[in-house]
Parts: structure tokens; sequence; C-alpha cells
């Protein structure tokens, strides 16, 4: 259930109305960070996953399994810790817009491409007991990996995975909607407010109290459900979540907005006590002690978080570059054509000094949503190598939970979105409007 609360939340963070306004800016820097993210990480796991401990007598094709999952984690992003740092800073503007449309829409794609990742590990039925690899026993007793003969049984095996994301978006989306029905008060067993509650018995404080509690309990009983029935059914179930969050937060009708806020409320209502289970239950079942015994996962480790961080830098000043470029471009052409646009393809704050080499560090943050894809890919392949990956993941995770909330409270104060600095601009723009205001307005007149 706390994977299917994350889930839900995380998907109703994605607001397509930012989305279609400013499409491009998001789009081109998700597409930058998500590759190089996946490929800097992919190729650096190469280099040190072979010493790894329980890679270290696989061969290469069972590095690159592992790697490409990393990878594909790598991309995630997370939008419960962002939201947190944003209200303690009570930071507001088009940078942090920015981020936060970057963040989900990345969130996103990583669930989808996760779920198709782990699909085809699957498939790909590499056996990583070390028994079945030459040196470690008689050639005549090895594993060999069951063959499929028949073609259609390929072609099944090859469009499952295809088949188990697709499905998920679809009842993703008829979970969405659906959310949107099973959070108005009349939809539940008695509408709380259709009940006339003797004063003595109820107060309208706790009346609303009581409405709020079961809509929260609502959101966590239907999105719990269909994480369970997707789970037995081979639909991607924390894809499902993310989709029905976003459908639910994105519908566009009368009361839409109405079903937004309340979406929202419940989530929130629900977040701190989903984060503290989720967070003390996952702890507590990923082994640390694998990493700490084994130095060489220790610099695995570390070299995955730098290699990301490194990422991060050069895939948004590529995007910025691409960006701008465009700009510039367009500015040229309505030059020569003599016409004039106020249109503009990268956001301002790319041509700010104290803000075009920040945008790095407001994607640093990892949390809820690549915690549940580590545990999802545990639970998949707990008879395997599923707690070695985990243990290895988390250790990432954490030093990207580490640095993330302090990088990010930079990047805003450098942006100047914070609220202190925009109370401070606030009050010097209030007294200088005032001043030029008795100035003009009020002309002084002569004595007589």
């Amino acid at each position: 259930m706390c994977l299917a609360v994350i889930g839900i939340a995380a998907g109703a963070e994605l607001q397509m109305a930012d989305l279609r306004r400013h499409p491009r800016p998001t789009l081109v820097m998700t597409a930058c960070v998500s590759l190089f993210s996946f490929a800097f990480v992919f190729l650096a796991f190469l280099v040190v996953g072979p010493r790894v401990a329980f890679l270290a007598p696989l061969e290469s094709k069972h590095v690159a399994l592992v790697g490409s999952l990393l990878g594909t984690l790598a991309i995630a992003r997370s939008p419960a810790s962002a939201i947190a740092v944003l209200r303690e800073m009570d930071a507001k503007g088009p940078f942090c817009q920015h981020v936060i449309s970057v963040t989900v829409a990345k969130d996103f794609l990583v669930v989808a491409l996760f779920a198709l990742n782990v699909e085809f590990a699957a498939l790909a039925n590499l056996d990583f007991s070390t028994s079945s690899f030459p040196g470690s026993e008689d050639p005549e007793t090895r594993v060999i990996t069951q063959t499929r003969d028949d073609q259609g049984d390929i072609l099944n095996a090859l469009f499952a995975p295809v088949l188990s994301v697709a499905a998920a978006v679809l009842f993703g989306v008829a979970l969405g909607a659906a959310l949107g029905r099973f959070t108005k008060p009349r939809f539940l067993f008695f509408a709380v407010e259709d009940f006339d509650f003797d004063e003595k018995i109820l107060t309208k404080k706790k009346n609303t109290i009581l409405k709020r509690s079961l809509r929260a309990a609502t959101v966590a009983l239907a999105s719990g459900g269909a994480f369970a029935l997707a789970s037995k059914t081979n639909v991607e179930p924390l894809l499902l979540c993310v989709v029905a969050g976003a459908t639910c937060a994105n519908r566009r009708h009368a009361g839409g907005a109405g079903e937004r806020e309340t979406l929202f409320a419940a989530t929130s209502a629900l977040m701190p006590v989903v984060n503290l289970v989720f967070f003390t239950a996952a702890g507590s079942s990923v082994r640390f002690d694998r990493v700490f015994k084994d130095t060489n996962t220790v610099v695995a480790a570390i070299a995955l978080f730098l290699a990301r961080l490194f990422a991060l830098f050069h895939a948004t000043a590529f995007a910025r570059d691409a960006l701008v470029k465009r700009d510039d471009e367009t500015q040229n052409q309505n030059r020569l054509a003599s016409t004039v646009s106020k249109a503009h393809t990268a956001p301002l704050f790319f041509n700010q000094a104290a803000t075009r080499d920040v945008v790095w560090m407001a994607m640093i943050t990892q949390a809820g949503v690549a915690m549940g894809l580590v545990k999802s890919c545990e639970r998949r392949f707990a008879s395997s190598w599923g707690g070695d990956f985990a243990a290895l993941a988390a250790a990432t995770i954490v030093l990207n939970l580490l640095a993330g909330p302090p990088a990010f409270r930079h990047a805003i104060v450098a942006a100047g979105e914070s609220g202190a600095q925009r109370n401070a601009s606030g009050a010097t723009t209030g007294e200088t409007v005032r001043t030029v205001d008795d100035e003009t307005s009020s002309p002084a007149v002569p004595s007589p």
C-alpha cells in the first residue's frame, strides 16, 4: 500500500497545463537528463561492476544487465523531497516550476522504463549462480537455461513487457478517472454531510476531520487494492498508480479543480505516515552489511553517485545550450524577416549567470520512487541477485538523498526564488513605489 500511495502522489504532481504552456524546455531537459544519466551510470558500472562481490565470478552480460537497471534508476528524482524543500523555503518562480515539471516528467518516464527493463531482465533468464560458469565445476554439470523452440512463445515473451506496461497505462487511466468519484462523500457508503449529527456528538470541526480521513482512507484503499491486483496479474503496479495519480490530477471537466485539490489533500495527509512506514521497512530490510563488507561494493556505490552528478551537470548544460541556441536562431530569423517575436524556447533564467550553472543541483535528490523501484526489483529477483542489487542501489540512493536537499536549497537561493528573498525584494519594491507615487501623483501645492 505504501508503494501505491507513493505512486499516486508522484503522478499527481504532473501538471499537464504547465507542460502544455512550456513543453519544449521541459521535454528537452527531461530527455537530456535521462539519456546522460543512463549513459554515464551504465558506463561507470561497466568499469567498476566486475569487481563487485556478487558479480565478480560472473560474465560481462550479467554486469551489463545489472548496469542497465542501475542506469535506468539513475533517471529518477524525488518529487516528494523537492516539494518538501520548496515548502520549507517558501520558494516560487519559473526556476522552481521548471524543476518540478522536469522532476515529475522524469519520474513518470523512469517508472515505465524501469518496468520494461525489469521485464526484459526476467526474459533474459540469466543464471546468477556461480555454479553455472566455467571453472566452478565440471562442464558436464553446468546449468543450461531452457530454450524456447516455439517461435510463437518467443514472440509472446518479447511482447510481454510491452503489454504489461500498456495494460498499466490503460488501467491507470481508468483508476484515475474513478479516484475523482471515490473521493466524493456521496460516493462513499455514507455521506458525512448528509447526516444530521447532534452538535454534542459531532461538531463541525470533527465533521471536516472525518471527511478528510475518509477521503484519505479511500485513496489508500483504492490504490492499494489496484496495486495488489496488478501484482497478481503481471501488470506493472507502480506505473499503474503513477498514471492514475496523473489522470486524476489533470482531468478537464467542471469539477476537475476540486478533484485535484481533494487528491492533493488526501496524499498530503497520507505521505508523512507512508514515508515513515515505507522507509523504516525498506531500510530495515535492505542488507547494507552486504555493501560495507565488500570494499569494491562501497567504491561502486560512490562511483555511481559521482557518475550521476557528472551526468546531471553535463546534461543540464547541454539542454541549456540547445535551448538558448534555438532562441538565438529564431531571433536572427525574425530579424531578417523584419518580424518581432516575444516567444522564448529557453527559460529566462538560463541566461542569468547566477542560475544557469546551478540547474543540475536541483536534480540530485532521490527517495520514494527510486526506493520503490528497487524494492519491486528485489522482490522480482528475490531468489537470486535481488538482495545484492537492492543493497547496492539503496546505497547510491542514500548518497543522493544526503547531497540533494542542500544542493537544491543553494540553487533556489542562486535563482533568487526563496520566500525570504521574495519578501525582501517585495518590501524594497514597495518602498520605491510608494516614494515614486508620492512624488508624481501628489504634486507639491505652494502654501498661501
